[in-house]
């Protein structure tokens, strides 16, 4: 009986091991590369006018180099070269209009910004100053 419950709690602590080394591969926590925190950054801050091709992208409320403040704005899509953001505000949950892109679904302008010099991965919508690995595995493409 002692044998039978000793190979049992081995089996036991076996599976939760086993379970916890995969649960946290399929998670991400042993991903190389950018940090969970760095590639979810969902919350950007783009220039606030509608008239000026100024192209300020920042992860940090401010100033835009047009003398505008800089709103919070949400990345809806990369296409090419170009980010498509909403600036309804960081927790803004819409999409961008599919039969206008120059808006979103909320009716709102959408700030179209060159992403030229940063590294995207476009399928998981990441943007980085740095090279990288994204979630999905792939390579950040710089784009140039």
């Amino acid at each position: 009986m002692r044998l039978a419950l000793s190979i049992l709690l081995i089996i036991s602590i076996i599976a939760v091991f086993a379970f916890t080394v995969n649960g946290e591969e399929m998670m991400g926590t042993h991903h190389k590369g950018m940090q969970q925190e760095e590639m979810l950054q969902d919350s950007w801050y783009v220039c606030s006018c509608n008239d000026c091709n100024c192209n300020t992208l920042s992860k940090q409320p401010g100033k835009c180099i047009c003398g505008r403040e800089l709103v919070p704005a949400r990345l809806l899509k990369i296409d090419g070269n170009k980010g498509y953001f909403c600036r309804c505000g960081a927790e803004c949950s819409c999409k961008l209009d599919s039969e206008d892109l120059t808006k979103c679904s909320c009716g709102n302008q959408v700030s179209v910004i060159d992403l030229s010099g940063k590294y995207v991965c476009s399928c998981c919508n990441i943007i980085s100053e740095k090279p990288s690995r994204c979630f999905c595995g792939k390579e950040l493409e710089k784009l140039e």
